[in-house]
């Protein structure tokens, strides 16, 4: 039975959302900053070319209570999005809140309702946004949710499209999975302003399975099964991507907008602090990158 979905944030992730759930015959809208100058939304996927007449709104005022709302912003505008909750929950909606980092529910408590239903997943989704509506995608894998009655409702809603759903009971190792994968991806290719091949290179390989190592050890200390397998498996994703790729964060830094440093790199940090252990490679990533994001003071010119 089609149902009513919104999908907070018109980015990558959120147009691959929004596809495949209008191409598995749901009422889907797309909720975005700014109305985009495209009347139609587009995913390219390989080579085919999804050119899709989704709605597309940017004022809350025009939204309407929906079955599930999908939240797919960056970790750092859900304070922003807010606004959208409120003018598209009801109470038998379930928000599902598809971002990067750790705490998903922490993250839209103060926004929603004790009483509604809130469902955390991961994003397996490797797409850049060439414009506004307009998305390329590389590759995915789907996403991840807890298994129960949501998870299931999810994947019942998404049953058959492109982007299947994975069921796990142990969520809390998933999000760590996930979290070692951006951060072998991100920070660095948005420090150095280069994409992913740079992150094979010679130099640079030891330095990011060091990395993701050391979150490992953070990760198990904070209670997630996690194994080397893990981090070969960070390593090999790496080696599989175009080597112009750009990362999420890298996409971010040239644009000027804001990176997800908090939700990648401090959560890493956050954890090890709770935990008692070191992490220096991602405490210093932490560091350079909240310095990046700052201003660059004025220099007085030279006597």
């Amino acid at each position: 039975m089609p149902k009513r979905i919104a999908v907070i944030g018109a980015g990558s992730v959120g147009v691959v959302l929004a596809v495949a759930a209008y191409e598995r015959g749901h009422d889907v809208v797309l909720c975005a900053r700014r109305h985009p100058e495209h009347p139609t939304v587009r995913l390219e996927r390989g080579d085919e070319i999804h050119d899709l007449p989704i709605p597309i709104i940017s004022e809350p005022s025009a939204a309407r209570e929906v079955d599930w709302a999908l939240l797919a912003t960056k970790a750092h505008q859900t304070a922003g999005a807010a606004v959208w909750f409120r003018a598209l929950m009801g109470w038998g909606t379930t928000l599902t809140v598809v971002q990067n980092g750790l705490n998903h529910l922490d993250r839209v408590a103060p926004y929603v309702l004790e009483s509604a239903g809130v469902l955390p997943a991961l994003a397996y989704v490797a797409a850049e946004t060439v414009s506004p509506g307009r998305v390329r995608q590389t590759f995915d894998e789907g996403l991840v949710v807890p298994a129960g009655p949501l998870g299931e409702g999810l994947a019942d809603l998404l049953d058959g499209s492109f982007l299947p759903v994975r069921r796990t009971a142990d969520f809390v190792t998933e999000s760590w999975r996930k979290l070692l994968l951006n951060l072998a991806l991100n920070p660095v290719t948005a420090m150095t302003g280069r994409p992913v091949g740079m992150l094979r290179g010679a130099g640079v390989r030891p330095l990011i399975e060091a990395l993701i190592n050391e979150a490992a050890n953070v990760g198990r200390a904070a209670g997630a099964n996690l194994s080397p397998a893990d981090v070969d498996g960070c390593l090999a994703l790496i080696d599989s991507l175009p080597a112009d790729y750009g990362t999420s964060m890298l996409s971010d830094r040239r644009a000027g907008r804001e990176m997800e440093t908090e939700a990648i790199v401090g959560e890493v940090v956050r954890a090890a602090d709770k935990v008692g252990m070191p992490a220096p490679r991602s405490h210093t990533l932490l560091v350079l990158l909240r310095a990046l994001e700052r201003p660059a003071p004025v220099l007085a010119p030279a006597a």
